[in-house]
């Protein structure tokens, strides 16, 4: 139990769920093949940092936002997207840069290990994974509770900044 900072509130924070050879069962047709080529496309020399988004696995189907969220990202760092079901729509446009790698779902930490800032919805086990592999994050909550995970993360504890999806902009995320 702790108390936030700001608001006197008692939070109780459960330890991450995360297991670092846990992969979901997903409809991916060879989730080892992709996993393998995504695995090299991080190994490979950059001066880049590696950003990896990730809107979760429920309320994820935000093309725009991610077209958003890319446009500020794509030419500046190394970018990972876990785009759920906007996979095939952001393949048209971004299949062809070499600085963004596409996947419906990805190994969230594996992926996490590499990453330099962490794009997410604040889903709860999305946040324990990013504090679990000290990566700061950029909160961008859809709903449910992540509005209250992302006031708790980035405003009270300073893990990350908290930007809002009806509003932003490709240059709130390129900063």
């Amino acid at each position: 139990k702790s108390l936030s900072p700001k608001t006197n509130e008692r939070n109780i924070w459960v330890g991450a769920i995360t297991n670092d050879n846990y992969t979901p069962h997903r409809p991916v047709l060879d989730n080892h093949l992709i996993t393998m080529a995504l695995e090299e496309w991080i190994a490979k020399p950059s001066t880049q940092r590696l950003v990896y988004v990730s809107l979760g696995s429920v309320l994820h189907n935000k093309i725009g936002l991610f077209n958003v969220i890319l446009k500020g990202l794509e030419n500046k760092y190394r970018v990972v997207v876990a785009a759920g079901d906007s996979l095939m729509r952001l393949r048209k446009r971004y299949s062809q840069n070499e600085n963004v790698f596409l996947v419906r779902y990805a190994p969230q930490a594996a992926v996490l290990k590499k990453a330099h800032v962490f794009v997410t919805h604040c889903g709860m086990n999305s946040v324990n994974e990013a504090i679990k592999y000290s990566v700061p994050m950029v909160g961008i909550p859809l709903g449910n509770d992540q509005p209250r995970v992302a006031t708790v993360v980035c405003e009270e504890y300073n893990m990350g900044i908290r930007l809002d999806c009806e509003t932003l902009r490709s240059s709130d995320v390129e900063r």
